[in-house]
């Protein structure tokens, strides 16, 4: 129950923007260290094994050599290891925001980033539709534009390199994307900003996460930020901003598979 007075109900103080801000550049600051430990740590506790049993000498050896022989595997063994690792740093900024939520909101750590059910909608269908064929014909002018843009990303092949792709580009890497825009930094926002704002706002850094040396695919991305933020507005969930970003990766994989990628 609300605190009153004279059964007028109190309102929650608003956290100054100050305040906010602080807070949100601390929590940025714990996801990199929390995700560097949780590479780190592993890495560290196998390297120290290895050194302890075989010798620090052989232990550098054996680096050395599995770098070597790195370089000389396939390129689409390299893309596969590469979407591999990418997989497990993404995992790792994946635990490290749910440790920082749990840290801040205890058992109610799934509002600090909108974890919630939702209702899909027709709307929802239909923004993916348009999602898509965005892609395709901004992709296409990009291509158009920079002929070169056609290698910016070439997906392993093989079953083991199809089951990385999908792994990183369709689950772990939107769920990841999304906690951080439409979780995290979403709902921190929405605390002081307007609808428009927040969604322009994460749509603006969600298309600076995708930046590269033309700067095209930034803006290409920025309209799929803002429509990602209206299905997080509407639905209330960071859930279905991942649902729709999943979809959207997916057919994205699809069509550069048939193109020949």
């Amino acid at each position: 129950m609300e605190p009153t007075i004279d059964a007028v109900p109190i309102a929650p103080p608003i956290e100054p923007f100050w305040r906010l801000a602080l807070r949100l550049a601390l929590d940025a600051a714990a996801f990199v260290v929390l995700a560097a430990l949780f590479v780190a740590v592993p890495l560290g506790a196998v390297w120290l094994a290895s050194a302890a049993a075989r010798g620090l000498e052989a232990t550098s050896a054996s680096i050395e050599g599995a770098r070597q022989a790195f370089a000389g595997m396939t390129f689409n063994v390299q893309m596969t290891s590469f979407f591999a690792a990418g997989a497990v740093g993404y995992l790792a900024v994946i635990a490290a925001i749910l440790a920082v939520a749990r840290a801040r909101r205890g058992a109610d750590w799934r509002a600090y980033i909108a974890w919630a059910p939702f209702r899909f909608e027709w709307i929802y269908g239909a923004v993916a539709v348009a999602a898509v064929v965005w892609g395709a014909a901004i992709g296409s002018v990009i291509e158009y534009l920079h002929p070169e843009a056609k290698q910016w990303v070439t997906f392993p092949k093989g079953p083991v390199g199809v089951v990385a792709t999908v792994a990183l580009a369709v689950f772990i890497g939107p769920l990841c994307e999304e906690l951080i825009f439409r979780g995290w930094l979403f709902t921190a926002l929405r605390s002081r900003l307007g609808a428009l704002a927040t969604i322009a706002a994460t749509a603006v850094l969600f298309a600076c996460a995708h930046w590269e040396s033309t700067h095209l695919y930034a803006l290409a991305v920025f309209p799929i930020g803002l429509m990602l933020g209206y299905i997080r507005q509407r639905s209330g969930s960071m859930r279905a901003s991942f649902a729709f970003h999943a979809i959207y990766n997916f057919a994205g994989w699809i069509l550069a598979a048939l193109a020949g990628r």
